[in-house]
């Protein structure tokens, strides 16, 4: 059988023949490793030690064992992995696509651009814009019949911006690892909220809390979201775009939607499920002819 991995900032995604590896119980795994351990389980034992920035740094220690443990899980609940098919961002250098390539661990491996997966299910002769609001890159590009036309790129990290939103309140400066992982944390399930509802609270590692405004989030993020718009245009400003697909987890946030909706011209629903849609995309391409991909 074909294993899809989609290895995300935040977390990790396997599929398996249109099915969602799960591991230790949850649909993916976090991208986080500690002392050898991998997922949720290093983020608790770690207690702010851990490292989580794992696609940014791209160690192949690290990567492999998040790899490892992913097919483990996928064998554990199907069987025999024959092949691998990694995806990663469309503007990744050789040498980055081969730290992945090597920790597949087999030699049955194909590589493939997130945007394409992304695109899987369009039309042959459609043009796609493709935006990919991530944890750690906001993405976009246009692809059409599978190929990538242009493309951009931009870090953002929304949980980042929260936390010094609420820095002023607290009451001495967190300098513990636990500490700050513990805001970081809280600041990631803030956005989570504001993205369903109007009002969260920040909970600083005293345990006090600060209230955010779904309002005031949106003020956050504005530049981002400027920055992602000027993206848009750049790469849409030669061709015309039939249809948007808006992805990644951070596309539950209500402003980008909004926002994409005016710089296209079309109404833009986000994917119903944001977080797995590049796996999703690269299973449905995995399970087609070799030349598909």
């Amino acid at each position: 059988m074909t294993l899809v991995i989609d290895f995300g900032t935040i977390n990790t995604v396997g599929m398996v023949d249109g099915r969602l590896v799960t591991v230790d119980g949850a649909p993916w795994l976090p991208s986080v490793v500690h002392s050898g351990v991998v997922g949720g389980d290093a983020s608790h034992l770690g207690r702010g030690r851990e490292i989580r920035d794992l696609k940014a740094r791209l160690t192949p220690a690290a990567v492999g064992a998040v790899f490892e443990r992913m097919l483990s899980a996928a064998r554990s609940q199907g069987g025999d992995v024959r092949e691998v098919v990694v995806t990663h961002p469309a503007g990744w250098a050789p040498e980055r696509i081969a730290v992945l390539t090597r920790a597949a661990g087999t030699d049955q491996v194909r590589t493939l651009a997130e945007p394409v997966a992304v695109a899987a299910g369009v039309p042959a002769g459609e043009t796609a814009l493709v935006v990919d609001a991530g944890g750690g890159t906001w993405d976009v590009a246009v692809v059409r019949n599978g190929v990538i036309g242009a493309a951009a790129s931009a870090l953002v990290d929304v949980d980042q911006r929260i936390v010094e939103r609420v820095r002023p309140s607290l009451r001495a400066p967190v300098t513990d690892d636990a500490g700050r992982a513990e805001l970081l944390d809280s600041a990631r399930t803030g956005k989570e909220l504001l993205s369903r509802h109007d009002i969260a609270e920040i909970v600083l590692p005293d345990h006090r809390a600060v209230r955010l405004t779904r309002a005031e989030l949106e003020t956050l993020i504005a530049p981002d979201v400027n920055r992602l718009m000027a993206m848009v245009s750049e790469v849409t400003a030669e061709v015309t775009v039939t249809r948007v697909l808006l992805v990644g987890g951070a596309s539950r946030i209500p402003l980008l939607p909004l926002r994409l909706s005016t710089a296209v011209g079309r109404r833009v629903i986000p994917d119903p499920e944001p977080e797995t849609a590049v796996a999703r995309g690269a299973d449905l391409l995995a399970r087609r002819p070799p030349t598909a991909l």
